[in-house]
């Protein structure tokens, strides 16, 4: 089957038709005589004959970014425009940019049409538009950042070796450190602004990297001429080539090289100092808390190593509580100021610290340091101190009234017996002479349990643990105050299971029953009841004591043995105590390494209890 060959009028329409980019023909006024299929599709148009019913005057249709008006003026001035970049708004809303090329010509009938191609070129326009604002946001970091900043042109010579480079951009940072406006720097040489750049080697940096591309970084780079009366300055220095040019930052380091310089020079001194630090350490710290000296015996002491410590940060080193305790005197010393503070709680030693700043020569804060001295020793020498005072204050309040009160009834009695003995009946004289042996006995009690208690105190009295009867000493403490609990008409009741055998010092423990079974015996009242009880539990004998008497309230109990508390109170009787009965016991049990315990209601009685070990070959052995 033959091909009919297309005309040349067909082949044009074809083209018309299919190019990609957008083909017209519109009057003057605005009216569309014609378009090929790309540009309806371009400006979002389904359909030809809406198309063609769009009308280009119409501002509000198309949303030029260019007017019509405008256009037309240019068009009708020039006879064509080419390249005309522009923004339409299709039909859609949305906003694409076409560029744009028209002409003037006559049709047929001699009349006057705008004949032009539209290219969309909106991907290209947002590429741009993208690489602007990233450009501004670039310009805009460089322009604020702290760094200094500049971009250099080499100048060559005829052989092609740079003798200089030209400013071509500078920050607001790279003015502020020259001294110069942008006006000033941009366009001049280097060697005219910064003449120590070839006498510190940095021009040679700068050829070096303009040349070869490769990066240069230095820190610390020093810069200046002192036989020219420029001081030494020190910069951290970033080069790197930038087209044909090079891009360069630069931070000026002085003042910290000269604080760690001064930091070093005085680092021995402080090494020695805490070398021979009494009982402590020393340490130094920056800005950021992080150790830089750690000196000491108290380091290991405290569980710590000098290696473990360098270079690390307070919060890396304690626990948070110690950083509580530490973070104001710490920041106090980096702002100049001293602190002292005791600190407890490490490795449970006390410390007392000493915070104060480090200074260079200019008075300018570079470290602070912390003195810690262990005074663990003298804290515990001050608790014993206040319990001595404690001690003596009881025993001056026991002296000047609990003694003193039978002495004085002892001295009136027998006082009142010598004068009138003649008047007196027999029964009255037996009357005197029982309150004489009352007062007596009073006394006589009381100083013993005073010798007891200071013997306590200054350690003459020694744990002596033996194998012993518990039963059989019970049945002694009964036999002492079998009387006493029948002359009250109360019940005074043993309950064992048995010989039972202990380990302990029998001195004491036969010291503690007979306080508390006196103690029950007094705070009980007629009809009463008073139970000595001795049970076995888990190698253990379980001692108590129990009464039916008056009780003892909470806030009472919580001061029976405490030696700064007066609780001596008169019996059910009126027997006088001494107040110390109770903490003699305690303190033997507490050498007898047992604990005792009170159970008591108002009202109801009381109950004291302890345990001892049972006798075994191998605790007589440890011992």
């Amino acid at each position: 089957m033959s091909r009919i060959p297309k005309s040349d009028v067909e082949i044009l329409s074809d083209l018309f038709n299919n190019i990609p980019i957008g083909v017209y023909m519109t009057t003057p006024g605005g009216k569309i005589l014609k378009a090929n299929k790309a540009l309806m599709q371009m400006m979002g148009y389904d359909s030809y004959e809406d198309f063609l019913r769009l009308d280009l005057e119409d501002e509000a249709s198309l949303n030029h970014g260019y007017s019509r008006k405008q256009f037309r003026e240019l068009l009708e001035k020039n006879g064509e425009v080419i390249g005309l970049e522009n923004s339409w708004r299709k039909e859609n809303g949305e906003l694409i940019y076409i560029r744009e090329n028209a002409r003037i010509i006559r049709d047929d009938d001699g009349s006057i049409v705008y004949q032009g191609t539209v290219e969309d070129i909106t991907e290209r326009k947002n590429l741009e538009m993208n690489l602007l604002e990233k450009e501004v946001r670039f310009r805009t970091s460089i322009e604020n950042m702290l760094d200094c900043f500049a971009i250099f042109e080499p100048v060559r010579n005829e052989s092609g070796l740079i003798t200089d480079f030209i400013f071509e951009y500078v920050n607001e940072a790279a003015c502020r450190f020259s001294g110069n406006s942008r006006s000033e720097l941009i366009n001049s040489r280097l060697f005219t602004k910064f003449p120590d750049s070839k006498s510190s080697g940095l021009f040679m940096n700068y050829c070096s990297v303009a040349d070869s591309g490769r990066p240069f970084m230095k820190d610390s780079f020093p810069i200046g001429n002192p036989a020219e009366g420029r001081a030494i300055r020190y910069f951290d220095v970033r080069i790197v080539r930038l087209g044909s040019g090079i891009a360069v930052t630069w931070r000026e380091v002085t003042e910290k090289i000269q604080a760690e310089n001064s930091l070093r020079q005085s680092e021995s001194r402080y090494r020695t100092l805490a070398s021979n630090f009494p009982n402590g350490a020393v340490v130094l710290f920056d800005h950021d808390f992080r150790y830089l000296l750690a000196e000491g015996k108290e380091i290991e002491n405290a569980g710590f190593s000098r290696d473990k410590l360098l270079g690390k940060t307070m919060s890396e080193t304690f626990s948070p509580r110690v950083c509580a305790i530490l973070n104001a005197p710490y920041s106090a010393a980096i702002r100049g100021e001293t602190s002292m503070f005791e600190l407890d709680g490490i490795a449970g030693d006390c410390y007392l610290v000493y915070t104060v700043p480090i200074k260079d020569d200019l008075g300018v804060v570079v470290a602070g340091m912390a003195m810690f001295q262990n005074i663990t020793h003298m804290k515990n020498i001050e608790k014993e101190l206040k319990e001595i005072n404690a001690s003596k204050d009881k025993f001056f309040s026991i002296i000047s009234h609990d003694l003193k009160s039978p002495f004085s009834s002892l001295l009136g009695f027998s006082e009142f017996l010598a004068s009138d003995f003649e008047q007196l009946s027999p029964e009255e004289v037996k009357t005197f002479a029982q309150n004489i042996y009352k007062s007596a006995k009073s006394v006589f009690d009381l100083l013993e349990n005073l010798l007891q208690w200071s013997r306590l105190q200054t350690g003459g009295m020694e744990y002596s643990p033996v194998r012993f009867n518990l039963e059989e000493l019970i049945d002694d403490i009964y036999n002492i105050y079998e009387i006493s609990a029948i002359r009250k008409k109360i019940r005074l009741n043993i309950n064992t299971s048995g010989p039972v055998e202990v380990y302990a010092d029998k001195n004491m423990i036969e010291t503690v029953l007979r306080n508390l079974v006196s103690n029950a015996i007094k705070f009980t009242g007629a009809g009463g009841e008073v139970e000595i009880k001795v049970e076995k539990s888990d190698l253990k004998a379980l001692v108590s004591v129990k009464d039916s008497g008056v009780g003892i309230s909470p806030e009472n109990q919580k001061k029976l043995f405490e030696i700064g508390e007066k609780l001596s109170t008169p019996g059910t009787d009126r027997e006088r105590g001494t107040g110390l009965g109770l903490i003699i016991s305690k303190e033997f049990i507490d050498k007898n390494n047992g604990i005792l315990n009170v159970k008591s209601d108002p009202d109801k009685g009381s109950c004291f209890s302890f345990a001892l070990p049972e006798f075994r070959r191998e605790i007589e052995l440890k011992f």
